[in-house]
């Protein structure tokens, strides 16, 4: 009989730990996915629109790409696309064959809008802009679907999105 009882002690303890981890909550961070083609709009003297794609989007937040001006097809200037994407805030650089270079640092807004300042090297300063959806909400229901869907999967099993941050009934 004690047996038995011990049996079911133990089965009722695992029991109580699987739901336990099952119903932990998890951080379901949107991940902005910036791959879609979008326009950066910026405006010194006038405003610039260039066509921004980007091909690479490293689970490190960097990505990498091209770009062309002006926007909606024959360039008169092609651009390379490098930059940075940590949770809202972007920076982005861009470099035209002929040695012009600029920054824009900004944020992206829930609408997956995006705007900031841009500066050039050529002592340039002003507002840039991207509309909204331009950058695009990803979220991940769990850590494994996040790995899966980045292309470095093991610099992405180091990271906590998706991961289980608090389970219920415990304090942080």
């Amino acid at each position: 009989m004690n047996k038995i009882i011990s049996g079911l002690v133990v089965t009722a303890i695992i029991g109580l730990a699987f739901v336990g981890f099952a119903s932990a909550k998890v951080e379901r961070v949107p991940g902005w996915n910036l791959t879609n083609p979008w326009v950066l709009s910026f405006n010194y003297g006038g405003f610039w629109n260039h066509d921004i794609m980007i091909a690479i989007q490293n689970a490190d937040g960097t990505f990498s790409g091209t770009g062309g001006y002006p926007a909606g097809g024959s360039y008169s200037v092609n651009e390379t696309i490098t930059g940075s994407l940590s949770g809202n805030a972007i920076t982005i650089n861009s470099s035209y064959g002929n040695g012009y270079t600029y920054v824009a640092t900004g944020t992206i807004a829930p609408d997956g809008s995006m705007s900031g300042t841009l500066t050039t090297n050529a002592s340039q300063t002003g507002p840039w802009t991207a509309a909204a959806g331009s950058a695009q909400v990803q979220t991940y229901k769990n850590h494994g679907q996040y790995v899966s869907s980045q292309e470095d999967r093991q610099e992405a099993a180091h990271s906590r999105i998706g991961m289980p941050v608090q389970s219920e009934g415990h304090d942080e």
